[in-house]
């Protein structure tokens, strides 16, 4: 199956010259051609992708660069245009010099891009050093994708084909509530949270931003703010990820079968009073962790089961089944069989037992 990484890359002064010049062509072709489709009423790729021969000859400075920045970018448009017909996006727009994201695309053809020691081979780069070797000889590279972040960071996104060996079978299942206090609470008792770090950081974000807010957008300091503001929030980014990644992997290793809710994260996020700062990150976390807890499960043969969003789960007793609310309590204490439990876990049992009764687990 196909699988991603990225690594840090640490170009020298002529590299980056050359990769936000490809940034640059990569954006003119997209613009350039999203012009001549409207004006041709022509959206078919591979009628489009002939105009880059043209243009590479009325402006020479497209030669510079990566031939497969421009018939990526090209690529791309075609994408957007397929996606807007059949009524899953807009039309596409351009794209700005200062909004935009910095990116470009590269594809792997003759063995132009490799990994030597610490570096990595890019087509017109050469050799560019890297964080670390990561991607095995074995591992077939597909495509690569170079990246500039807000901060000033260059990092590079590789997608390769690999054979992935299945985790061993545990025959455990479990229950899992997703919560806009704690992140996850198992039907074991076990439960989850975000970093400390990352509120703290948050608190550093709205402090940044207010000192930001008093710059004048024409001058250095500005600049030199902006930069600061970013890596503030790339850093608040990278641990929130990370956390997230160990946690699903966690829970995808240690069981056969996971149950959960199919919760609508729009939604949460819609009725969450702006003020709740540390609840609308959590909520966004939990978007993020159903994705990888998804996809992880689908890699290692394990297996995801959702119930409907608008089961009570945390207002009937895992013991009798009774139904009776709580409140906003962090204690379940049942009047029917005296269960006293905290609500989380009383949820995540519900969960797991009402999931067995529908998929006839």
């Amino acid at each position: 199956m196909k699988k991603g990484i990225v690594v840090r890359l640490y170009p020298t002064k002529e590299q980056i010259d050359l990769i936000i010049k490809s940034f640059g062509c990569a954006r003119f072709i997209y613009n350039t051609l999203l012009d001549y489709a409207k004006e041709n009423k022509e959206y078919n790729r591979f009628r489009l992708q002939k105009q880059i021969t043209l243009l590479r000859n009325d402006y020479p400075f497209l030669n510079e660069v990566d031939k497969f920045s421009l018939q990526n970018a090209c690529k791309n448009l075609s994408e957007g245009f397929r996606n807007h017909f059949q009524k899953r996006a807009s039309f596409p727009h351009y794209k700005s010099k200062k909004k935009s994201k910095r990116t470009y695309q590269t594809n792997m053809t003759n063995g132009n891009i490799s990994f030597n020691d610490g570096y990595i081979k890019l087509p017109k780069l050469g050799l560019v050093k890297c964080s670390s070797n990561y991607v095995d000889s074995n591992n077939k590279i597909i495509n690569v994708t170079i990246t500039q972040n807000l901060d000033g960071k260059f990092y590079a996104s590789i997608i390769y084909d690999t054979d992935i060996i299945p985790l061993p079978k545990t025959g455990k299942e479990i229950g899992i509530d997703l919560g806009t206090r704690k992140l996850i609470t198992t039907s074991e008792g076990i439960k989850y949270h975000l970093p400390k770090n990352a509120f703290k950081l948050e608190k550093r974000c709205r402090r940044e931003h207010r000192r930001l807010s008093r710059r004048n957008k024409d001058s250095k300091r500005y600049e030199k703010q902006r930069i600061i503001l970013s890596k503030v929030y790339q850093r608040r980014k990278n641990i929130i990820q990370d956390n997230l990644h160990k946690f699903s992997y966690s829970l995808v290793k240690e069981n056969d079968v996971i149950y959960m809710e199919d919760l609508d994260i729009k939604q949460l996020l819609q009725i969450q009073d702006n003020k709740k700062k540390k609840n609308k990150m959590i909520i966004s976390s939990l978007g993020k962790l159903v994705s990888l807890l998804t996809y992880k499960a689908n890699m290692y043969d394990k297996q995801i089961c959702k119930i409907d969003r608008y089961y009570a789960s945390s207002q009937i007793c895992s013991r009798c089944q009774r139904r009776h609310d709580v409140g906003e309590s962090e204690k379940y204490i049942c009047p029917c069989c005296g269960l006293n439990i905290d609500r989380d876990i009383n949820a995540a049992i519900n969960i797991r037992n009402h999931a067995k009764l529908s998929f006839n687990l």
